[in-house]
């Protein structure tokens, strides 16, 4: 009897083990495992993005495809192992719904068709009684009533007109008193929201929170990144300035990036591709510390008070 007993612990030992086990690998693949990730844009006689995001060594894919030549063209696929398995900007073809017709529709049917109906069999005297007849009273009725329906919808179609100009101003009045009302919101917690920023925690906070931004900036950034941008206005002076002010920028630009302006013509050629991958352990390491700051919870605290 014991021995059975310990055999079951031990099944179930070892089966919490693989579970224990199966739980670290999955949570190492979603924090150490890069997601990747791959752009390249072309513009030369029409502009061209495509886009793709790997993640378990490109198990799991993400591809983007975007045209714009006279019309904008679309595509977004989620592939496994190759094989889509999404794609929600597909169109769908849109299926016909006709109305299913009765067992009396389908015997009148069937009976029309047996028996149509030919104007040469009629008699010739049928025929010139009903061209003799003259028009009814009620015929009249309907003419003065289709008139009086055609009126009453022009009258209709110019209230609504005046309706919807109503509408539109009250609109417009609602949201200007929303934004007077937003301004003097701000104007009278003008002092207040000075002294949240003068407040010399909340200065440590901010130099905190922006070390952070760097830092993710620095790990998130294009690993590789190549290609030539031709550019050039009508006015040369124009394409001088933002050559000038991108020359500002010269040495963060890698060594396979080019930079040409035309000073002839205007135009915009370009073909630049980006590979760069992403880790999630630095987004989490980002917020323990951020949790962890006592300056940065304090200055979230002051700010839901405001």
């Amino acid at each position: 009897m014991l021995h059975v007993i310990l055999l079951i612990l031990k099944i179930l030992g070892i089966i919490l083990l693989s579970i224990l086990c199966l739980i670290l690998v999955v949570l190492a693949a979603v924090l150490f495992a890069a997601v990747t990730y791959r752009v390249r844009i072309q513009n030369s006689d029409t502009l061209c993005t495509t886009a793709s995001v790997g993640w378990l060594f490109r198990a799991v894919t993400v591809n983007y495809r975007m045209d714009k030549a006279e019309q904008i063209k679309q595509d977004l696929k989620v592939c496994l192992f190759g094989i889509p398995v999404i794609k929600p900007l597909e169109r769908k073809p849109v299926k016909k719904t006709g109305k299913k017709k009765t067992k009396k529709e389908k015997t009148k049917a069937s009976v029309s068709e047996k028996k149509p109906v030919r104007e040469d069999v009629m008699p010739e005297a049928s025929i010139v009684e009903t061209q003799k007849q003259p028009v009814s009273e009620s015929v009249q009725k309907e003419e003065v009533h289709t008139k009086t329906k055609q009126k009453v919808s022009v009258w209709d179609r110019i209230r609504k007109i005046f309706r919807k100009v109503d509408l539109f101003i009250e609109n417009l009045r609602c949201k200007i008193m929303n934004l007077q009302d937003t301004m003097r919101g701000f104007l009278d917690k003008k002092d207040q929201y000075l002294g949240f920023w003068n407040q010399e925690e909340h200065g440590r906070a901010r130099s905190a929170l922006w070390k952070e931004v760097l830092y993710v900036l620095k790990k998130t950034r294009p690993k590789k990144l190549e290609g030539r941008v031709l550019f050039g206005f009508e006015d040369p002076s124009v394409t001088g300035k933002c050559f000038g002010a991108a020359s500002v920028f010269y040495a963060w630009y890698p060594k396979k990036f080019e930079l040409v302006p035309d000073f002839e013509q205007e135009i915009l050629e370009c073909d630049i591709q980006m590979k760069g991958r992403i880790r999630l352990y630095i987004f989490v390491g980002i917020l323990i510390r951020l949790l962890l700051n006592r300056d940065v919870r304090q200055m979230y605290q002051n700010w839901k008070q405001l």
